[in-house]
Parts: structure tokens; C-alpha cells; sequence
């Protein structure tokens, strides 16, 4: 199993592939930055990571889920 720091490299880089497919005025919105926090999957920055994922056009917000969803359960 992949350590917790792991797991957040992997959720971010998957997160940055998403933002970088979305169309460039969702894009735009995302800050690039994590301010990790407990508990895992919340970060500081949760306001911009919500504006671009409520943003999303369909599949890429399931993707996005997919992607919580395996961090959540240690699955990256």
C-alpha cells in the first residue's frame, strides 16, 4: 500500500491531468496549490478544488469522483 504522502502525490497529479482537459475557463480557476489537512481528502484550498469540479462538464466530474473515491480508500 502506498504511503499517505503517496496517496496525496498521486490524487494531486491525477487532479492536475483533470484541470488540464477541462476547457481553459474552468482551468483557470485552480490555483495549483494543496494545503493538505486532516482529515484526509479535505485541503485548505477545498473553495477553488469545489468552484472547478462544480464547473466540469460530465465526465471529467466522474472522473473526479473516481479519483476521491480511490484516494479515500487508499486505492491510488
Amino acid at each position: 500500500m502506498a504511503s499517505p504522502q503517496e496517496q496525496k502525490d498521486k490524487f494531486e497529479d491525477g487532479f492536475q491531468l483533470i484541470v488540464d482537459a477541462a476547457p481553459v475557463n474552468i482551468g483557470s480557476k485552480w490555483n495549483g496549490r494543496y494545503n493538505w489537512v486532516d482529515p484526509p481528502g479535505k485541503t485548505a484550498s477545498q473553495p477553488k478544488v469545489d468552484t472547478v469540479v462544480n464547473k466540469l462538464p460530465d465526465d471529467l466530474k466522474e472522473q473526479y469522483e473516481d479519483l476521491l473515491n480511490n484516494f479515500k480508500h487508499n486505492r491510488l
